[in-house]
C-alpha cells in the first residue's frame, strides 16, 4: 500500500496524492467533511470505509478511485451498493487521475459538489 506518510488529512495519514489534494480543496473552500468514513466494524463482511463523507447539507459520499486501491471493478461496484444502500444515493467516483494538484482538486470540488 503506497503510504503518504507526512501528508494527512483531519490527523490521519492519507492513502494517496489524490486524496489529500481532495481533502486540501474541501478545507480551503470551506466544506464541512469527515475523511475515512467506516460503514460497519472494520475487517468484517461487509464493512467499507468510503473516502469522504461530505455535509453539504445532508451526507454526501464521495470515493476518489484509482489504480492501486481500486483495481477491480466487481469489488467497487460491490462497495458502492454498500455505500449506496448506507447513504440512500450513489457515492460520487472520482477518478484520481483528475486530482493531479490542489487546483485540480479545487475545480472538481466545485464540479460535483453543491
Amino acid at each position: 500500500m503506497p503510504v503518504v506518510a507526512e501528508y494527512r488529512i483531519q490527523g490521519q495519514i492519507v492513502d494517496s496524492m489524490a486524496e489529500y489534494y481532495f481533502g486540501i480543496a474541501l478545507e480551503k473552500l470551506d466544506y464541512e467533511f469527515h475523511y475515512q468514513w467506516a460503514i460497519g466494524l472494520g475487517g468484517t463482511a461487509g464493512s467499507v470505509s468510503v473516502d469522504y463523507v461530505i455535509y453539504a447539507p445532508t451526507s454526501i459520499p464521495v470515493e476518489i478511485h484509482g489504480k492501486y486501491f481500486h483495481p477491480d471493478p466487481t469489488n467497487d461496484a460491490i462497495r458502492d451498493s454498500i455505500i449506496r444502500e448506507y447513504f440512500k444515493m450513489d457515492p460520487i467516483i472520482i477518478d484520481a487521475a483528475e486530482l493531479f494538484s490542489i487546483t485540480s482538486a479545487m475545480v472538481k470540488v466545485k464540479a460535483v459538489l453543491p
